[in-house]
């Protein structure tokens, strides 16, 4: 949710997907933001998933 206030979304919605025993399974969030170039993507989530 930051990343879409940081693309100065003035909209968020957040879907919660459960399982038959309630538990949340998935999460998606989507908005009407500027969004990210695929580049930028790249550039700003690169370290993720590189520690041990």
């Amino acid at each position: 949710m930051w990343n879409a206030l940081d693309a100065n979304a003035t909209e968020v919605h957040v879907e919660l997907h459960r399982s038959e025993m309630k538990a949340v399974t998935d999460v998606t969030v989507t908005d009407n933001g500027h969004g990210m170039t695929p580049e930028r993507a790249r550039t700003a989530f690169q370290a993720y998933g590189t520690t041990w």
